[in-house]
């Protein structure tokens, strides 16, 4: 999916369960906006079912990857580093864009803490007279740096396309035909955990759907 402009579309999924942290907070709800990749921690919850959609299940896993480093053997303070691991989502340059996050909403980049406790060009030119005159010239440019961003990320989600149809090997079913269907889409693993089986069935197909690759099924015991 690729939004129009900035924030304009945005992704919202749950991350957890975790840890039971202070406040007896289990999830944390994610919202991502799909032109920048600008993800936002909206609030804590205690929600029992998470869902996960499109892009943001990639960012949770971005997330996840950057807490669990950081905890060793004190998962309850989770929290406590979620906030040092999104500014570093935010703030890295994503394969897609081109461009951090960070840039792509606000026209510039930020100034992370390396560049101030280590010497660094940015941080020692400096000048703080002119800094609002360059921030306005940046926000001159940032038009052309979101249009190059999202030209970007088509032609990246071009090459997925076809890494991944290369892949696919096509299947054709015939009425009567029996079938296992993907135990996911029912909720069906959400009952036994991870000792339920992957596929559940089996189904008959019925008939052909609305698309060329969706099947009408029924169970032939009923």
């Amino acid at each position: 999916m690729v939004a129009p402009w900035p924030f304009a579309q945005w992704g919202l999924d749950l991350l957890g369960p975790f840890v039971k942290r202070v406040g007896r907070v289990t999830h944390l709800v994610v919202g991502v906006d799909y032109f920048t990749n600008y993800g936002i921690k909206l609030q804590f919850t205690s929600v029992y079912h998470p869902e996960s959609i499109g892009m943001v299940e990639s960012i949770n896993k971005c997330i996840l990857e950057g807490i669990k480093p950081r905890l060793e053997h004190h998962k309850a303070k989770w929290a406590d580093e979620l906030n040092n691991v999104i500014w570093a989502y935010r703030t890295t340059s994503r394969t897609a864009t081109g461009e951090t996050p960070y840039h792509l909403a606000f026209s510039t980049e930020a100034v992370i803490p390396v560049q101030i406790g280590v010497p660094s060009f940015r941080a020692t030119h400096f000048d703080e007279g002119r800094n609002g005159q360059l921030l306005r010239e940046n926000l001159d440019l940032l038009a052309k740096v979101r249009e190059e961003a999202q030209l970007r990320t088509l032609v990246y989600k071009q090459k997925l396309a076809n890494f991944y149809n290369k892949r696919v090997r096509p299947r054709t079913f015939k009425v009567g035909d029996l079938v296992l269907r993907k135990a996911g889409l029912t909720g069906f693993e959400t009952r036994f955990g991870k000792l339920a089986p992957n596929w559940e069935g089996p189904y008959a197909v019925a008939d052909r759907g609305r698309s060329a690759t969706s099947w009408c099924l029924y169970s032939p015991r009923r």
